[in-house]
């Protein structure tokens, strides 16, 4: 099989952080049971995936205002890129292979993690700010995480590599969707059993061992 675009899930598996969200949970004081809450209302079919965003980004508020975006990327950018990311992008680009970030993660990490590894694209999720710089509780929806096989088609469509030419790599059951339609499967450092059942290949260590793969 000839891989010729690797697209990765950003949060747990390019980054050191789990959740971008949940760092910015516990930056802004959230409180924990209403974000389960959330998250289960979510799972269950109840409410919509933007919907969850805004319940979310709600609980961030203190004395009735949300946070200055100022104040997200200060918190987002104490995020470390995982073990091997580095090296790995490099050879990638080597050997003429794309790169793109799929994440419903916060966009203003995707971009800097985007940036800071020479990926070729990257889409994530968006936080809308009033003139003021402050956040409205509003999401710029691109990824849900139950569909991120629709950013997997886009991705495809921008790079113009066909889906069965992919490698997905992510490391929860959020990157099955993505995963059931690329031609290789790989979680890195899976997080649940459901998805280590499903993939090609199951990386512990490095990012960077993906190389040997493909």
């Amino acid at each position: 099989m000839r891989i010729r675009a690797v697209a990765f899930d950003m949060d747990g598996t390019l980054t050191k952080e789990e959740s971008s969200w949940a760092l910015l949970h516990d930056a802004f004081g959230a409180d924990p049971a209403k974000v389960e809450e959330n998250r289960r209302l979510y799972e269950q079919g109840v409410i919509s995936y933007l919907e969850w965003a805004r319940l979310d980004i709600a609980l961030w508020g203190k004395g009735g205002k949300l946070p200055h975006i100022l104040d997200v990327i200060d918190a987002l950018d104490k995020v470390e890129l995982a073990d091997g990311a580095r090296e790995l992008f490099r050879e990638l680009r080597a050997r003429g292979i794309a790169t793109a970030i799929v994440t419903s993660g916060i966009d203003l990490l995707a971009a800097r993690v985007a940036r800071e590894l020479q990926a070729d694209l990257w889409i994530g999720n968006g936080l809308v700010v009033d003139e003021e710089g402050y956040l409205t509780g509003e999401c710029i929806l691109r990824v849900d995480p139950l569909r991120k096989h629709m950013a997997l088609r886009m991705a495809s469509s921008l790079l113009s590599v066909p889906l069965e030419e992919f490698a997905a790599v992510g490391d929860t059951r959020y990157d099955l969707s993505m995963m059931k339609e690329a031609g290789l499967k790989v979680a890195y450092r899976p997080k649940h059993p459901e998805l280590e059942a499903e993939v090609d290949i199951v990386l512990e260590g490095s990012l960077a061992e993906l190389l040997k793969h493909i």
